[in-house]
């Protein structure tokens, strides 16, 4: 009985720590994301607004979230919200 329960246990603790191990791949790789995406956003906002073209996205928190969870297909999703509404 004991025996059993030491192996229950090894394999609850070599999955809880599995469990940990991509929570952080995660979390790095969505903040990783979005401190990328607000640099290309405040890149592309400066070279824009160099040529002339008044096509803005805002840096605050729902282009962080945007570009850390959806990557560069958001930001440029976020840049075809704001071409419509220059449009």
């Amino acid at each position: 009985k004991i025996k059993e329960s030491c192996i229950a246990g090894f394999f609850f603790c070599a999955i809880q720590h599995r469990y940990e191990e991509k929570k952080d791949f995660a979390m790095k790789n969505f903040f990783t994301r979005a401190i990328l995406g607000m640099i290309l956003i405040f890149a592309a906002n400066y070279l824009l607004s160099e040529q002339g073209i008044s096509l803005h996205v805002g840096l605050n928190g729902i282009t962080f979230l945007t570009s850390g969870s959806l990557g560069l297909p958001g930001v440029l999703l976020l840049y075809g919200i704001s071409a419509l509404k220059f449009l």
